[in-house]
């Protein structure tokens, strides 16, 4: 019995270090940053999601339709949203907005981060859904970071109302803040008074 346990135990010692060999080779040729490096790591480990999803990357690139790679890839890493997100545009492209909205739902559902909400922000404006996008594009400031000019300016696309735009905007807090400084340096002089009333830095107020 002792010898068939350590039988077992030397196989699977010796396979983990097969695929670990396996592994390393296909890292190194992924590394090449070339088609065919990604396609021969593919060959050596098929069911890697990264390594599908550089692939369909590669395909979008080069005007390809990689619906099939993305679809693969969603379905064997349930936890990515960013081959959702691809598929959702893709389909939006291909004129079927029903198979685009449920892709990008899809993408919220497993990542509540920025680019999921705002990718369907986008989506419900280009679609004429003007409540829908009012709703993703709160959810996208209330997480959004960094340099936020780009989702103020696409709610002055969608409308040139200061008080419905001031309700996609949180209260307080830093997107408060860069609104009000974005809304004075554009200038948008009929938003300023408003913006201002929930600012808290008090330079930025006296430049309003």
């Amino acid at each position: 019995m002792r010898r068939i346990i350590t039988a077992g135990i030397l196989l699977v010692l010796s396979l983990a270090g097969a695929w670990s060999v396996q592994l390393s080779r296909a890292d190194a040729a992924v590394r090449e940053g070339t088609d065919e490096g990604i396609a021969r790591a593919i060959e050596l480990v098929p069911g890697n999601a990264a390594y599908l999803a550089m692939d369909g990357i590669q395909q979008e690139t080069a005007g390809l339709d990689a619906t099939e790679i993305f679809e693969r890839v969603a379905q064997l890493n349930p936890t990515l949203a960013g081959p959702r997100l691809r598929l959702g545009l893709a389909a939006e492209r291909q004129g079927d907005a029903t198979a685009a909205e449920r892709w990008l739902l899809e993408a919220n559902a497993v990542d509540k981060q920025f680019e999921p909400r705002w990718t369907l922000a986008n989506f419900y404006l280009r679609q004429g859904k003007r409540d829908e996008f009012w709703k993703w594009i709160r959810a996208a400031a209330a997480v959004s970071y960094g340099e936020r000019d780009e989702l103020f300016d696409l709610c002055w696309r969608a409308s040139d109302d200061p008080a419905e735009i001031l309700r996609a905007i949180p209260s307080a807090g830093p997107v408060h803040e860069a609104y009000l400084l974005y809304v004075v340096s554009q200038p948008r002089i009929e938003a300023i008074a408003a913006a201002a009333r929930g600012a808290q830095d008090e330079r930025l107020l006296l430049v309003a």
